[in-house]
């Protein structure tokens, strides 16, 4: 596979020199332009709004879990939800290390996976998406393995190679069976009293174990304290989704998201001019207050010496998790303080207050937003529905799936 090395330059800088036809007007006032390359560049101004508003209905299509769960409907640690063409349901359970099938009704199916190294198991569960009909899961051995609906294994990636590149994650598989790679690149900058971690995004084709970079994307911000170089939290952070043919990243501190295709080539840029605000006292505390419950069973000393260190950005992301749908939409997230990385926590973060989401079509316009209701974690996103994990009132993990109204 050729390799194209692509860098992320902000929108400014790509304007005025690249623009091979006329600025069009577009429903919600976005600009678009298309640049000497062939991408499509997108623009929305602090007043422009999505083109439509699509709702949730308030009564679950599918509900399974909560206080009442017992047996494969006890659940705990969900790392991804799945809702196949027949209507089935997948939950990626992080605390039983397994995949457990629901039929539409929520009736319990099968279980696929359990604890181990071999194929068709996992070492911890880190996520779980869908590719189409198929069912990938990441683990911490940064193997890749993919199975049909049913709990067939079609296959089962290693660890790849990436070059000099330690392999952090595996976004997502494009259409043709190959995986898409996220790797660290080396830290080269030792002296600086600020540098932004960089990773690239590579390609491992369907019978090679090496994975071909094709574009590099900012992570995050270090700065220099105390002779150390250490992450700054709640900051910038970058995010990625693979969504058949396409590969989406994006670096939380400006509101862009850049396509790529299967090829590694931009096909799209889409910039908001969103004020994400700064980062607050209340939200420092929100965010040692998690670490503190994800690292309870560290010592208390330890604990409470990271959270007296820990440092943080002055501004926050701004946008949180991409989700990407089989429709070939991309919906983004807003910023929740507790979807940063907080060292220590497994499991998926259950908003206490409504969200709204915003979708991304296929072409990088902005199609709509959607609110989601409290205490629900959107982990799949369909052309008629949305599913995640919600807490009941005894704040216990439960599976829902909601219809969707556009």
């Amino acid at each position: 596979m050729r390799s194209v090395v692509r860098h992320f330059v902000p929108i400014a800088l790509v304007l005025p020199a690249a623009i091979a036809q006329a600025s069009l007007p577009r429903a919600g006032g976005a600009q678009q332009v298309t640049d000497s390359a062939g991408a499509r560049i997108i623009a929305y101004g602090a007043k422009d709004r999505a083109k439509a508003r699509w709702t949730v209905e308030p009564r679950p299509l599918f509900k399974v879990g909560g206080a009442e769960g017992t047996g494969p409907t006890e659940l705990a640690q969900v790392l991804g939800v799945a809702r196949v063409a027949d209507g089935r349901v997948v939950i990626a359970n992080g605390g039983s290390t397994d995949l457990r099938v629901f039929s539409p009704a929520g009736a319990f199916v099968r279980s696929i996976g359990r604890k181990g190294l071999g194929p068709g198991e996992f070492d911890g569960i880190i996520l779980m998406h869908r590719s189409a009909d198929t069912l990938v899961v990441h683990d911490r051995q940064s193997r890749l393995q993919i199975y049909t609906p049913d709990g067939t294994l079609l296959r089962s990636y290693t660890r790849p190679t990436f070059g000099a590149r330690g392999v952090s994650s595996w976004p997502g598989m494009l259409s043709d069976g190959s995986g898409v790679v996220q790797g660290m690149e080396p830290l080269t900058d030792t002296t600086s009293d600020h540098v932004t971690a960089m990773a690239a995004l590579g390609i491992r084709a369907l019978n090679s174990n090496e994975a071909t970079a094709f574009t590099q994307i900012p992570v995050f911000e270090r700065v220099r304290r105390g002779g150390q170089s250490v992450a700054l939290f709640l900051g910038a952070v970058s995010r990625t989704a693979v969504m058949g043919e396409r590969v989406c990243s994006g670096y939380a501190i400006r509101w862009e998201v850049n396509c790529f295709d299967r090829h590694g080539k931009l096909s799209s840029r889409t910039r908001r001019d969103v004020d994400p605000g700064r980062v607050t006292s209340a939200d420092q505390e929100e965010f040692k207050r998690g670490y503190i419950v994800a690292n309870k069973a560290q010592p208390p000393e330890q604990v409470k010496r990271w959270t007296q260190v820990v440092q943080f950005a002055d501004k926050r992301s701004a946008f949180g998790r991409f989700v990407p749908s089989p429709t070939g939409e991309l919906w983004v997230g807003p910023f929740v303080v507790l979807e940063s990385f907080v060292p220590g926590r497994r499991g998926t973060v259950i908003p206490e207050k409504p969200t709204t989401w915003s979708v991304l079509a296929k072409d990088g316009t902005w199609a709509a937003d959607v609110e989601l209701p409290a205490r629900f974690s959107l982990l799949d996103a369909g052309r008629d529905y949305v599913a995640g994990v919600e807490l009941d009132a005894d704040d216990v993990e439960t599976v829902v799936v909601y219809r969707l109204r556009r």
